[in-house]
């Protein structure tokens, strides 16, 4: 019967300590002011979640650089000088009309369309041409 006793008062015992709640530290959930902003802002609105932020705003790309070809300089040997943009370009044998015929160059852009100038003639990069006065 002893026996019986403290089985039973241990048994108690194991129960009761079983049944005390443990303190738990969980820290803070939501560790950054925006973050606890956010969850105020959702219980004051009455659970509705609240509206999503502007996305960034996107950068256009800048126009194309207009592209005016200044002259052409073919020499008897073969070789050729062309001026774009007043800068020389050598050798653009490449892209020049062929010999004998109206003098121009096809340029490829950036953007990978293909332009014919004249000399004295500017393209903007919008698509339009124009015939400028050459001194």
């Amino acid at each position: 019967m002893k026996r019986m006793a403290l089985l039973i008062a241990a048994v108690l015992a194991a129960a009761s300590a079983l049944a005390q709640p443990q303190a738990i530290q969980l820290g803070r959930l939501f560790a950054t002011p925006a973050e606890r902003a956010g969850l105020d802002a959702l219980r004051a609105s009455g659970g509705a979640p609240p509206p999503p932020a502007a996305p960034p705003p996107v950068e256009a790309e800048p126009p194309p650089e207009p592209v005016m070809l200044n002259g052409i300089v073919r020499r008897g040997n073969g070789k050729s000088t062309v001026w774009i943009n007043q800068q020389p370009q050598p050798d653009a044998s490449n892209g020049l009309s062929a010999p004998g015929s109206a003098p121009s160059l096809t340029l490829q852009l950036g953007s990978g369309k293909r332009v014919t100038l004249k000399p004295g003639q500017r393209y903007d990069g919008q698509g339009n041409f124009k015939d400028v006065d050459v001194p």
